[in-house]
């Protein structure tokens, strides 16, 4: 509220460039706390560095299952409502989709929480998807993702599991199971 006024007198006051950001800062002064504009530079995040792995218990529960012939396409992303576990701080969800690629089916789904942190989630999905496959008792022929973390995350499932893993630009039948899934939230 304190900046409103200003702004009004001087539109370039929230003209600031790409990764700069006003802030208000305050320091002492003659006993009390005055407030100052300052427009600060702030570096973007280090980008996520996460290795997928598959490890010994999971590459034997999936030793040998039969390929189902199916193409899925898999997609991670954020849900739009937070939510708490307890008394712990809240947080925003991610949403853990899997849909066939021949009809448009919803064949699995997981609410992951970032918790302890966004890396240990990420971590996660892998085996996540792993798991999804040892439930159904098959191997999918062909895998495609949208986003490069999660091509990388799951190389060495597909490696280990003998599907193919395909990067698209876009997915065709989990955009729309998604728009779906949205209208509910």
């Amino acid at each position: 509220l304190n900046v409103i006024p200003r702004y009004e007198e001087n539109r370039a006051l929230l003209n600031a460039r790409k990764g700069e950001f006003l802030v208000r800062t305050p320091h002492k002064e003659d006993g009390g706390i005055e407030w100052e504009d300052r427009v600060v530079r702030v570096p973007p995040p280090a980008p996520l560095l996460i290795e997928g792995a598959v490890d010994d218990m999971t590459r034997k529960r999936l030793e040998g299952l039969p390929g189902s012939g199916q193409k899925l396409e898999i997609d991670v992303f954020m849900l739009p409502d937070a939510c708490r576990e307890g008394k712990a701080r809240p947080f925003y969800p991610y949403c853990l989709l899997v849909v066939e690629s021949r009809m448009g089916s919803v064949l699995y789904h997981d609410m992951l929480p970032p918790v302890p942190s966004l890396e240990d989630m990420w971590h996660s999905t892998p085996a996540k998807i792993a798991d999804h496959f040892a439930k159904t008792g098959s191997i999918p022929a062909e895998v495609r993702v949208s986003s490069g973390l999660l091509l990388d995350l799951l190389k060495p499932l597909s490696l280990t599991s003998g599907f193919k893993l395909k990067r698209v630009p876009v997915l065709r039948f989990l955009g729309p199971a998604r728009a779906q899934l949205m209208e509910f939230m």
